[in-house]
């Protein structure tokens, strides 16, 4: 495990700043959340890692559908514990046990389903995730029994919005079609007046607002708070696939030919997007109903252009089937996600590597869909100031 060399003082920086301080191909990280982390998925980014010549160690803290107060709590809003690690970990242990006898080159803390700051709603207290993950970044840096700083650098994964969440902001259809696209929820402003975070968050201004205001309470950290935004990301591919650009997709998401793993026969793209759309025990998800991703019609088409980046959701919230427990598999969706973490945290361009840890990717069929994919990230994140990339020369 790596050392930190921090008797090195570095010089304050902001957020605002595009600086070349991502921690490379060789690194060590520990990641809190949810299943949105396990749809990387965590072992197929340290194959990515590998393929690259470099090494990806991981461990992890997950738990189904848990926002980061419950994890830095141990308990649910109900004041009910909940057990951790309850997806897949690593050999790190809980983030209890990891902090404070491991080091590592980042610690990532995934955003879901919070709000900013803290509410008090019926007389309880909700803890925003501005105040989440401070105690994370405090616990990390020494402020832990043990008196151990496990490592100053530290992410917020931006992840994706839930499909049902979109769908219910009726006030953001701007051009007035009857539809939510996820652009334009990404787009809009975070509304606090929501019943619930679910209809509020994440999208880019709510993720923006997160790591400024980490950054503007913690100004003295050896590294600023950067965002891994697989979300903005999503929305740069939404309005290519919406106005024709992403080659390949139509063909990847309707592909019927079945699948060999090994000896394994598996469902074709087809039928594995379709059913995962059913939900469990193949009954139709309600906020799929009547849409043109309804898998319960009989002429169900498997793509959609005007559905955009939602073609590649598997369910309403998951890039994968089996989300919580299972086999999952590597789709596209987990794959945009995973080069996206790499682009961030390697510092460098995805171009060109491989797609062959997600074998539902075809690396013959879909070059051209991959390479697309590639170059989309590489836009978003390199002009992302809050990643800490600098672009390289054209």
């Amino acid at each position: 495990m790596k050392q930190f060399g921090f008797a090195v003082a570095l010089v304050a920086l902001s957020v605002s700043c595009v600086c070349a301080d991502p921690p490379g191909e060789d690194i060590s990280v520990y990641h809190i959340g949810n299943s949105l982390i396990r749809n990387l998925s965590l072992d197929r980014l340290a194959g990515l890692f590998k393929s690259a010549e470099g090494n990806y160690e991981y461990g992890s803290q997950l738990s189904g559908g848990r926002r980061l107060y419950a994890h830095l709590a141990d308990k649910l809003a109900n004041g009910k514990t909940f057990k951790r690690n309850n997806i897949q970990s690593g050999p790190y242990g809980d983030y209890l046990q990891a902090l404070q006898k491991s080091t590592f080159d980042a610690l990532v803390l995934q955003s879901s389903r919070a709000w900013l700051t803290d509410r008090t709603p019926d007389n309880e207290i909700e803890t925003g995730d501005v105040e989440a993950i401070s105690g994370f970044i405090d616990y990390a840096t020494g402020k832990n029994p043990a008196k151990h700083v496990a490592t100053q650098r530290f992410y917020v994964y931006g992840a994706w919005p839930g499909y049902p969440f979109m769908l219910q902001r009726k006030d953001l259809d701007a051009d007035s079609d009857g539809t939510v696209t996820y652009t334009e929820f990404w787009d809009a402003p975070t509304d606090t007046t929501q019943p619930n975070p679910d209809l509020a968050s994440p999208n880019r201004q709510f993720l923006t607002s997160l790591v400024s205001a980490l950054n503007e309470r913690y100004p003295n950290l050896v590294y600023p708070v950067r965002l891994i935004s697989v979300g903005d990301v999503f929305a740069a591919l939404d309005k290519k696939i919406r106005a024709g650009q992403l080659p390949g997709l139509a063909e990847y998401v309707t592909r019927k030919t079945k699948l060999m793993v090994g000896d394994a026969e598996r469902p074709s793209n087809f039928e594995y997007f379709r059913e995962a759309r059913r939900g469990p025990s193949g009954g139709r998800r309600p906020p799929l109903a009547g849409s043109p991703l309804d898998p319960a019609v009989e002429d169900y088409p498997g793509f959609a252009q005007s559905e955009g980046i939602r073609n590649v959701y598997a369910d309403i919230a998951h890039m994968n089937d089996q989300p919580h427990n299972g086999d999952d598999d590597g789709t596209l969706g987990s794959y945009i996600a995973s080069i996206t973490f790499y682009a961030v945290l390697a510092g460098r361009s995805p171009v060109g590597l491989t797609a062959e840890p997600w074998e539902r990717i075809d690396p013959v069929v879909d070059a051209e869909l991959v390479k697309a994919v590639q170059e989309t990230v590489w836009e978003v994140v390199s002009k992302d100031p809050l990643a800490g990339i600098v672009r390289a020369s054209e």
